[in-house]
């Protein structure tokens, strides 16, 4: 028993030992052209990092700075997505019986991108994998129709299903949607995001704030428990969500909005004032309430 315990100890000291020395020896940065080269195979679009750092003790982590995505040809010579840096901390001991356990994930001033074009495409699309075929439509392909249709049971990963967060953030995201069909113009800023504590056995909390076309917009919620990942159901979540914002300016939606009736003046100089709650319970039923003012040439609650 003695014998077993040392001989545990010591594998597990050489395991320690040489997670620390390996990062001293690889330099992860030799891989980039690698990385660059095997995401522009992909997707066809130049992939650029500045720096990358890894570790395996006592965190298996990566960390990348001033990372960009080009944008899809044929569309404004700006990057699809920029972040200024991504860091990511696993905890080293869960991941030896295949669970994931997050001690980190921090994700600084990312910026997205959107844009539609005047043939109504997106410079997102040719991201989206097509459907795959179904096995009917491959057997009618080849001439014959499968009698028994292939059955595809789709189960939570185990190493899903042990999820855990001790810290999820984001700082300073930027998101931007030009519509060159409707002309619309859209930029959600100053996009700050923190979840703290997650685990399927208990709540847990939610808070966001943003700057929607230069008006603060605000968001708390408390979501779960989540229970069993692979069983979970979206329509039945626990969620309880709270959305405010003193003034939000409708400028930004007027090629989304219906032409005002005369007595409120133009849609574009009209604001929103909102305190918004709603709930959705196990059994599905969703509750709302709360306060909704449109601040126009006349106003209304």
């Amino acid at each position: 028993m003695k014998k077993s315990v040392k001989y545990s100890l010591g594998r597990l000291v050489l395991l320690m030992g040489g997670l620390l020395v390996v990062p001293l020896f690889i330099d992860v940065n030799d891989y980039k052209p690698q990385i660059a080269k095997a995401v522009e195979d992909a997707t066809g679009r130049a992939l650029q990092i500045g720096e990358i750092e890894a570790s395996l003790f006592p965190w298996v982590g990566v960390r990348l700075e001033s990372v960009k995505l080009a944008n899809r040809a044929g569309f404004s010579d700006r990057d699809f997505l920029k972040v200024e840096s991504l860091d990511i901390q696993l905890v080293l001991l869960p991941l030896l019986s295949k669970q994931i356990e997050i001690k980190r994930f921090r994700l600084d001033a990312p910026e997205l991108f959107l844009e539609r074009n005047s043939d109504g495409e997106g410079n997102w699309e040719d991201l989206i994998a097509s459907t795959p075929p179904s096995s009917a439509e491959i057997s009618a392909e080849k001439g014959r129709v499968d009698a028994k249709p292939v059955k595809k049971t789709e189960q939570a990963s185990p190493a899903l299903a042990a999820f855990k967060a001790e810290s999820l953030q984001l700082n300073s995201g930027r998101f931007i949607w030009a519509d060159s069909v409707t002309g619309g113009h859209l930029e959600l800023s100053s996009l700050q995001v923190d979840i703290n504590d997650v685990q399927a056995e208990r709540p847990i909390e939610l808070k966001a704030s943003a700057q929607l076309s230069g008006e603060a917009i605000t968001l708390a919620a408390r979501i779960g428990p989540l229970g069993d990942i692979s069983k979970l159901d979206v329509n039945r979540l626990p969620l309880q969500a709270e959305l405010k914002s003193k003034s939000l300016g409708l400028r930004s939606f007027r090629s989304w909005l219906p032409e005002f009736p005369q007595f409120l003046g133009a849609a574009e100089d009209a604001t929103l004032r909102l305190d918004l709650k709603l709930e959705q319970r196990p059994d599905g039923m969703r509750l709302s309430t709360g306060e909704l003012s449109l601040m126009a040439k006349n106003s209304v609650d």
